[in-house]
């Protein structure tokens, strides 16, 4: 796929998760770690949420979305709850390995260029009481 539909896909991903935290009263933003960029931080009364959005559910792209999840908490200094944004859920094995690192789920759809999130689970993400974070508060030059 050309580098620029990806780009395209990923920011219509964006613009909607960017719409559904808005229209919830969720604060967020894009902070930028030099030239590390996460796709979006939230903060809500209880929590910090830092999501990671993938246009496929590849195994390729579940791997780097774990490790940009756990690189840019670290380069936040601050433990977050890190969410994972697919276009399908991975299979069983995968999806108990990510919750058990502490990764969360919410999933969309695409039609076109339009995207549905799953409104209800994002709802429950956000409402959710606050979770383990592993590790507390973290610095960039701190161990993990």
């Amino acid at each position: 796929m050309p580098a620029r539909t990806a780009e395209r896909r990923h920011a219509d991903i964006w613009h909607a998760l960017v719409k559904e935290l808005d229209a919830l009263g969720i604060q967020h933003a894009n902070s930028r770690f030099g030239r590390y960029g996460p796709d979006l931080f939230a903060q809500t009364m209880q929590d910090r949420l830092l999501f990671e959005i993938k246009a496929d559910a590849t195994a390729a792209d579940i791997q780097r979305a774990l490790g940009q999840l756990q690189l840019y908490e670290h380069l936040g200094g601050q433990a977050c709850r890190k969410i994972m944004v697919l276009p399908a859920a991975p299979g069983h094995t995968i999806a108990r390995a990510l919750s058990a690192l502490g990764i969360e789920l919410l999933l969309f759809e695409r039609r076109g260029t339009s995207v549905r999130l799953d409104q209800p689970a994002l709802r429950k993400l956000i409402a959710k009481a606050p979770g383990r974070v592993r590790g507390g508060k973290r610095g960039a030059g701190g161990e993990n």
